[in-house]
C-alpha cells in the first residue's frame, strides 16, 4: 500500500487494537493492522470452524504502519516508494568517499587540462592514463588509513602532468587557478551527485576547501604523495625542466634583459646542481619546486647587483608593489581583506569582486530571484540589486611587453637589501611559499654558489 492512502479514524477496538489509520480495499476499511472493522464477515481457516464477526487481512507491516505492504497472498504487488539512503559511517562511509574522489577526479582533470593547454586534444587522453595509474597507487596506500581530499585530487593531476613532461607545468600555474577557483576547489562538493552528499557526513568538508594551498601547504603535499604514487628515483628533476618558467618568470617581471638572466639561470643553476635538482621529497626547502624558486631570487639579486645596466630601481619596486591579483583578497590564504582595502578598491575591481561571488559562492538555485525557496525578503533584495550576469569588458592583449626603463647602476648595498626583501615577498605570493622556507632554500643555494665559486678559484681572498 502506499503511504498516501492511510487516514486517521477512530480506535478501531477489534481484540483491543489501539490504531486509528485506516485504508479502503475492495470495498472494505481496513485498520494499519489488518482487521475489517464494517462488520465483515470473516470463514475460518481450518475445516468446521465456526465463523465470527471480523477479519483480518494478511498484512506485512511494522510498528506503524506507514510504508506497509499487502503479502502477494492478500492484495496485488504494487511498487514500493523508494527510501532515501541512510547515512554511512566508518569503512562504509570511507568506501564511498573514494568513489566520490574518483569522481571528482574524472571531472576536475578535464576542467584543469582546458585551462591550461586549451589547443592540445591528445594531452588530455594521455595525462588521464597517468593519474589513473598515480590514484591506483593513492588508494592502495591511504585506503585503509584515511579519506582524500580535494587537495590531495589536485596535487596528483599536478604530479601527473609533471612527470608526464609533455608541457611545462610549474606551482604557480596551479595556484593562479585554484586562487580565483577558474577551476572548482573552494566548491568543490558542487560537483558530487546528491545521493552520495545524503550519505556522507564529511562529504562537503573533505571536498570543499576552506582555504587556499599557500604558505608551504601544496608544496608539502606534493613532496608526501610524489614518493607514494612513483619512486624516488622517477622523480630526478632535470635543470632543463624549469628554463620555460624560469623566462616567464623575468618577462613578467619586466626585465628587458630576460634572454641573459636565462642565460645566467642556466650557468649558475647548472655549476651548482650538475643539471639536477636533488631532492629526497621529504623536506619542503628541498624540494626541486624550491630549489627552483631560490636559484631565480639568485640570478634576479646577482642581476641587480653585477650588470652595468638595470631597470629604474624604484619604478621597479613600485611596480612589485602592485603585482599578485587586482583584488587584494586573493593573495591570502582564506581571501580575506582589510575593510579599508575593501572601500579603496575601484569600481571596476568591486564590480569584479562580486561577480565573483556570485559565480563561485552563490548556489544555482539562489541566483534568480523566481526561485520558490527563496524568502520574500531576499527575493525583494533581487529586485534592487539584480544579480543576472553583467557585461564582460573586451580584453586588450598587448602584443609587446611595457619594461621598465634601464638605467646606468649605481645601486648601493642598501639598495639591494631593499630589493632583495620586495623580490622575495613577491615570489612567496606568487609560489605559494612562506617567507622562513624561501629564506632558507636561498641561503643553501647561496652557499652552494660560493663554494663552486671558491672551488674554481674565482673568489679573490
Amino acid at each position: 500500500m502506499s503511504q498516501s492512502t492511510w487516514i486517521r479514524g477512530p480506535i478501531c477496538g477489534i481484540g483491543n487494537c489501539r490504531s486509528r489509520l485506516y485504508k479502503s480495499y475492495a470495498g472494505r476499511k481496513i485498520c494499519q493492522y489488518g482487521h475489517v472493522v464494517e462488520g465483515n464477515v470473516e470463514f475460518g481457516e481450518d475445516d468446521g470452524e465456526a465463523y465470527t464477526q471480523t477479519r483480518r487481512i494478511n498484512l506485512s507491516i511494522n510498528d506503524t504502519g506507514f510504508g506497509s505492504s499487502v503479502t502477494a497472498s492478500a492484495v496485488p504487488t504494487q511498487s514500493s516508494t523508494p527510501v532515501a539512503p541512510s547515512r554511512l559511517y566508518g569503512k562504509e562511509a570511507r568506501a564511498l568517499h573514494y568513489k566520490v574522489a574518483q569522481h571528482l577526479l574524472r571531472k576536475i582533470l578535464a576542467m584543469v587540462v582546458k585551462e591550461l593547454f586549451p589547443g592540445d586534444s591528445s594531452y588530455l587522453q594521455n595525462v588521464t592514463i597517468l593519474t589513473k595509474i598515480f590514484w591506483v597507487r593513492f588508494c592502495k596506500n591511504f585506503h585503509d588509513s584515511t579519506s582524500p581530499t580535494i587537495l590531495d585530487l589536485y596535487v596528483l593531476i599536478f604530479l601527473a602532468m609533471r612527470q608526464l613532461n609533455q608541457h611545462p607545468i610549474y606551482i604557480d600555474d596551479f595556484l593562479r587557478l585554484l586562487k580565483t577557483n577558474k577551476v572548482p576547489f573552494i566548491n568543490a562538493a558542487t560537483l558530487i551527485p546528491t545521493s552520495y552528499l545524503r550519505q556522507l557526513n564529511l562529504a562537503q568538508r573533505l571536498f570543499s576547501a576552506n582555504s587556499i594551498p599557500i604558505n608551504d601547504l601544496f608544496h608539502r603535499k606534493v613532496g608526501t604523495l610524489a614518493s607514494v604514487v612513483a619512486p624516488i628515483n622517477q622523480w630526478r628533476t632535470s635543470l632543463e625542466l624549469f628554463y620555460p618558467g624560469a623566462f616567464k618568470v623575468f618577462i613578467d617581471l619586466k626585465l628587458q634583459d630576460a634572454p641573459c638572466l636565462l642565460t645566467l639561470f642556466h650557468r649558475i643553476g647548472y655549476r651548482i646542481t650538475e643539471g639536477y635538482f636533488n631532492s629526497t621529497w621529504k623536506n619542503v626547502t628541498s624540494l626541486p619546486e624550491t630549489q627552483y624558486v631560490a636559484l631565480l631570487h639568485l640570478v634576479i639579486k646577482l642581476y641587480f647587483a653585477a650588470a652595468p645596466d638595470v631597470p629604474d630601481l624604484d619604478k621597479w619596486i613600485e611596480f612589485l608593489s602592485m603585482t599578485g591579483s587586482d583584488i587584494p583578497c586573493f593573495n591570502t590564504k582564506i581571501h580575506s581583506m582589510p575593510f579599508t582595502s575593501m572601500i579603496d578598491m575601484s569600481k571596476e575591481k568591486t564590480s569584479k569582486y562580486f561577480d565573483w561571488i556570485q559565480n563561485n559562492l552563490i548556489p544555482e538555485d539562489r541566483k534568480s530571484g523566481d526561485s520558490v525557496d527563496i524568502p520574500p525578503t531576499t527575493k525583494k533584495l533581487y529586485e534592487i540589486f539584480s544579480l543576472s550576469a553583467s557585461e564582460k569588458p573586451t580584453e586588450v592583449r598587448k602584443s609587446q611587453v611595457d619594461f621598465i626603463e634601464r638605467k646606468k647602476n649605481t645601486l648601493s648595498s642598501e639598495n639591494i637589501l631593499m630589493l632583495e626583501e620586495k623580490l622575495l615577498g613577491y615570489l612567496c605570493v606568487r609560489f605559494g611559499l612562506t617567507r622562513k622556507t624561501l629564506v632558507e632554500a636561498t641561503q643553501r643555494m647561496e652557499l652552494s654558489f660560493y663554494k663552486a665559486l671558491k672551488a674554481d678559484d674565482a673568489i679573490i681572498r
